[in-house]
């Protein structure tokens, strides 16, 4: 935190502010500690963004796959149970599924609209 604090210091010019006021230090600090949570919980969802890395959501990701939980195993074990019940259920998306994903995304308003060109392709129309 003391790295980013004086990061602050050393990029605003000195004349803009007082770094021996109280309120300044304060500031600072706050906003030291709150992008350093910021970037630890980045750094915790980019570890879990993919199974074969996850280690904070094995449990619910064993929950939703119907896996019985056992955290005694060991986190590659536990990793290659999950990706084989993927692997298993591996179906195409539906498009409450394909909807969901895009709502996340930031997508909203979507409207899927089928349209036959020789074979059924979908058009999602945002």
């Amino acid at each position: 935190m003391n790295d980013f604090l004086e990061f602050l210091y050393a990029h605003i010019p000195h004349r803009w502010l007082n770094k021996k006021a109280k309120g300044t230090k304060k500031l600072f600090e706050g906003l030291a500690k709150n992008i350093n949570y910021i970037y630890d919980f980045v750094t915790m969802i980019d570890r879990n963004n993919h199974t074969t890395k996850a280690e904070e959501i094995l449990t619910d990701l064993e929950n939703e796959y119907g896996i019985i939980v056992n955290p005694s195993y060991d986190l590659e074990f536990r990793r290659e149970r999950i990706l084989a019940k993927i692997r298993m259920q591996d179906s195409p998306i539906t498009e409450r599924q394909l909807v969901s994903i895009l709502e996340m995304m930031g997508f909203y308003d979507i409207e899927i609209v089928p349209r036959n060109i020789g074979n059924d392709i979908a058009r999602i129309g945002i």
